[in-house]
């Protein structure tokens, strides 16, 4: 076990932070990893006063995925070291998605594997113009896990997450914003302030409304009259809390509406 949480959670001024904290590893995710990713994320929603998430890691790299050298240590067992380590990954991606703030994430360097779930997740998703994506499951005989095959198609359609996760493509952050998969790419020495802007901005906003935004975004309703009704259900929240009737007050008299959540 290590000293150090590879993994923390952090409150400043309404925003979140969830810092992946293996910098030596380059931030590599085993089984304490995705323990404390899913309890990071655990804490994002029952921590008052988190109105956004920011999605940060130490070092050079975002992630490069599952720690292959903690798999390695015992090839006999990786079937269990596998069911060992699946759950709490997929719960951290299951929390991301059901997170009721918006989410920014922001990334360099390596990132692949399982931490990508965490970029596709996100609502605002900043690279560094250094960042190298590949997926890797494919190199390594696995079919995949964080939700890559779920976000995928999504975001780029189903021909280019065949390629990313079928042959392992490799892209780069221009790449990476063409087909969808990223917000906007930023230079390296601008990531962090670039990302902190973004969730600030987020979390003087109307959370309440934003959270279900993201819901609705993601609810994949069989039918538009089920989403009509899902959109109706949401917006009737929304109008029952107090930043309704302050923006529209706000917004008569000329000034910008100051949004609380409540």
């Amino acid at each position: 076990m290590s000293v150090d949480p590879p993994v923390r959670f952090e409150l400043e001024d309404g925003v979140g932070h969830v810092v992946l904290a293996r910098p030596d590893r380059r931030n590599a995710v085993d089984v304490e990893a995705a323990v404390a990713l899913r309890d990071a994320l655990g804490a994002c929603a029952d921590t008052p006063g988190v109105r956004a998430v920011l999605i940060r890691a130490e070092g050079e790299h975002f992630s490069v995925g599952g720690d292959l050298a903690f798999l390695a240590r015992d090839p006999d067992r990786l079937g269990v070291v596998v069911r060992e380590i699946l759950p709490p990954v997929q719960e951290a991606s299951a929390r991301v998605a059901e997170l009721r703030v918006p989410v920014v994430c922001a990334a360099r360097g390596g990132a692949a594997g399982v931490a990508l779930g965490l970029l596709w997740g996100a609502d605002v998703a900043i690279v560094a113009d250094d960042v190298r994506i590949a997926t890797g499951f494919a190199a390594v005989g696995l079919s995949g896990d964080g939700g890559s095959s779920w976000h995928l198609p999504r975001l780029c359609g189903l021909r280019r997450a065949q390629e990313l996760l079928m042959q392992n493509r490799r892209i780069g952050a221009e790449e990476a914003v063409e087909w969808g998969l990223v917000s906007r790419a930023v230079p390296a020495a601008d990531l962090e302030s670039t990302a902190r802007a973004a969730a600030l901005e987020l979390a003087a906003g109307p959370t309440v409304a934003l959270g279900r935004m993201r819901a609705l975004l993601r609810s994949g309703s069989p039918s538009l009259r089920e989403h009509l009704a899902a959109e109706s259900e949401a917006i009737l929240a929304c109008a029952a809390t107090d930043d309704l009737p302050a923006a529209i007050v706000a917004f008569s008299g000329g000034r910008a509406p100051v949004f609380t959540g409540t």
